[in-house]
């Protein structure tokens, strides 16, 4: 067992106690057990730990005079179970707890008992609100320095004879597709293989839980979701699903990113100004005939966004990396951004949109895109969120589309988009695999696992 660096036990009254079990009061003791002794411990929410029992005067809280109480047993139960809410029961001082419950205790094994017991509570009930791993750097997260209200009164209610399942349960995501993995994570491992396509799919089904964790403490009742593996974008409203299409995504080279934003307004009939990463493909054409400008609706812009006459440019004289100009395409239908494009502020520059290349939805993998997201449905969406416009209606917008007539319409309801990255998406109680289109699926299973679970890093050939 690994010695608590931290803690010198003056145990008289817990010595006395374990002479005496018969004594009709809780065992307590008086350590030196303050903020700063305990920060040399291999507990992973020392302070929490240490303010809890200094407000409790140090009394036993999973221990009594018969020995363990039930709420360690069912303690000790969900740690060594612990992979069932996609975690890891070695998180949790499984090993340690494990001899503990095993060995005749003396009052410093009690003690020791005691302590993992309470950190362990606090680890989970801070890893089931916010998530094991960090969601920008997927590193590990370092619990907060000081005791949770929230988490005192929720040890409170299970000291009192509430079920630990059902007080850990609070702190989980409300999102059905959450329970749903976690519902079919319970029904793998009870099949437990070393078969790699099971190995594969309980990781899977884990870093998705917790990428549901990272939406803590909800999402709005209205917003807009695009699902980068299942190549869907939904609008949710109400928790019903109002609005559902077909989505070209960005190649694995091109990835979409993940990202939170708003959308404010939309353009029908935009321009497309050709981004610096796609000008290295367009510039080798252009170079080798000019006519390819007027072949795809292409004006060239200077610095002030004046257009410019093309005779006038040495073509041969920069690269992509140095070109001087802006390119633009005009609107129409064969704009590259189709006929629709919504806004919404983001580092990427990417948007929603149409395209002009709709037979491209036909395909199964569609992850095809420099980053952006083409929505086969955009036109229905646009008509979803002015639905309750009193400027311009979905009819006023019909007649803006049949004249081609470019403008832009700024929303009355400015509605919160996420693009997101689940690869176990849940629809009527079931789960559907997709595939790790951009690796980040071995990434988080890194992170969560480390070198514990090493065969899950490696997805099965299928």
């Amino acid at each position: 067992m690994k010695r608590f660096s931290y803690i010198l036990l003056l145990l008289s009254v817990a010595c006395t106690y374990f002479k005496n079990p018969s004594a009709p009061q809780a065992p307590t003791w008086s350590p030196v057990f303050d903020a700063a002794a305990i920060g040399g411990s291999d507990l992973v929410a020392s302070r929490a730990v240490g303010e809890f029992y200094k407000r409790n005067g140090y009394q036993f809280v999973w221990l009594d005079s018969g020995g363990i109480r039930q709420a360690a047993d069912s303690m000790v139960s969900i740690i060594r179970s612990a992979d069932s809410y996609g975690l890891l029961p070695e998180d949790y001082h499984v090993a340690e707890i494990n001899k503990l419950m095993t060995l005749p205790r003396d009052a410093q094994q009690a003690v020791a008992l005691e302590l993992y017991l309470t950190d362990s509570f606090f680890a989970l009930c801070y890893h089931l609100r916010h998530g094991r791993i960090e969601r920008k750097s997927l590193s590990r997260r370092v619990l907060s320095d000081h005791l949770d209200g929230a988490d005192l009164v929720a040890l409170q209610r299970v000291l009192a004879g509430s079920l630990l399942s059902d007080v850990l349960g609070s702190y989980e995501p409300r999102y059905p597709a959450y329970h749903t993995l976690k519902s079919t994570l319970k029904q793998m491992l009870a099949r437990r293989t070393s078969d790699t396509l099971w190995l594969w799919q309980t990781g899977q089904l884990a870093v998705n839980m917790e990428r549901w964790r990272w939406y803590t403490p909800g999402l709005p009742a209205r917003y807009i979701s695009v699902n980068v593996p299942s190549f869907t974008m939904q609008v949710i409203d109400q928790d019903s699903v109002v609005v559902k299409s077909k989505v070209i995504i960005g190649k694995p080279e091109t990835p979409t990113p993940e990202l939170e934003s708003v959308v404010r307004s939309f353009i029908i009939y935009p321009y497309w100004h050709v981004p610096r990463s796609i000008l290295k493909e367009i510039l080798p054409h252009i170079q080798q005939d000019t006519l390819y400008l007027k072949q795809h609706n292409y004006d060239v812009l200077d610095a002030r966004g004046r257009p410019m006459k093309t005779s006038s440019i040495d073509w041969l004289a920069h690269t992509a990396d140095d070109f001087p100009y802006t390119l633009r395409q005009r609107e129409g239908s064969e704009n590259t951004m189709g006929i629709i494009k919504f806004v919404f502020n983001n580092r990427y520059g990417v948007y929603l949109h149409d395209t002009n290349a709709r037979g491209l939805f036909s395909k199964t993998d569609r992850a095809l895109s420099h980053g952006c997201i083409r929505v086969q449905k955009a036109v229905e969406l646009a008509r979803y969120l002015i639905r309750n416009d009193h400027i311009v209606s979905p009819e006023d917008l019909d007649q803006y589309l049949m004249l081609q007539h470019r403008m832009e319409i700024k929303l009355i309801e400015p509605i919160p988009v996420y693009l997101q990255y689940f690869t176990c998406t849940e629809n009527d109680g079931k789960v559907t695999f997709h595939n790790d289109l951009y690796g980040k699926d071995k990434a988080m299973m890194i992170a969560l696992y480390g070198d514990k679970k090493e065969v899950r890093s490696h997805p099965p050939s299928l």
